[in-house]
């Protein structure tokens, strides 16, 4: 059997799906006031399965280093897995429980994207993260792990910020200095929307894998 060399060998991306249209200002207010948010209060928010590779027991660290720098932060905590009841029980002995919600899987997470300011994502592995991904086409800014495949999607300091894997001070000081810095957090969701709507689309996803089928039909 003749095995491929390396120059004829394709890769396809797996696509993100972009959803068209933004909340207006006052429905995202609203919106935020009904599930407890006031305006002043920054949103973060995490999503992905309870297992070890996630950390998100360094997240619960990382936002207690945030809440003593900004008491009215608050973070909203998307999935479910092993690791759930240690990791509630860590919220509590941290004392942060008061501003964390576990909110379970969320299989539309859409609004609640929209809901957030900034998406936090600490991992020690990663291929090229569903969750990243639904970020950056929510148009989120996102601080990150610099660990795995992430740098496909990813520019540092671009389109988001990535920090040294397990530096939770680093994390920290990331997260406090977008909180702090309105524009920055706007360009940077801009340019995280505009290079999924350019590279990593669905619509992109599905013609590159089309081509590719036509391609090896016509051999």
């Amino acid at each position: 059997m003749d095995l491929a060399r390396p120059e004829q060998l394709r890769k396809l991306i797996s696509g993100f799906e972009l959803r068209n249209g933004k909340m207006s200002s006052p429905e995202r207010e609203q919106k935020r006031r009904q599930k407890g948010i006031a305006a002043e209060m920054p949103l973060l928010i995490y999503m992905g399965r309870f297992h070890p590779e996630k950390a998100q027991d360094q997240l619960l660290r990382v936002f207690k280093r945030v809440l003593t720098q900004c008491p009215q932060a608050r973070l909203w905590i998307l999935g479910e897995g092993p690791l759930a009841g240690e990791l509630k029980a860590l919220s509590k002995m941290l004392a942060i429980d008061h501003a964390v919600s576990f909110l379970g899987f969320i299989p539309e997470p859409f609004e609640l994207l929209a809901l957030a300011d900034i998406l936090v994502h600490p991992s020690s592995i990663e291929g090229v993260s569903q969750t990243i991904g639904e970020g950056m086409a929510a148009g989120l800014p996102i601080v990150v792990s610099d660990v795995g495949g992430l740098r496909e999607i990813m520019a540092p300091g671009k389109n988001g910020i990535m920090v040294p894997a397990g530096d939770e001070e680093a994390f920290a000081k990331a997260t406090l200095d977008l909180i702090g810095d309105k524009e920055r957090r706007t360009q940077l969701g801009n340019e995280a929307r505009k290079f999924i709507e350019e590279n990593y689309s669905m619509e992109i996803a599905v013609r590159e894998l089309e081509d590719t089928y036509y391609s090896v039909a016509r051999k």
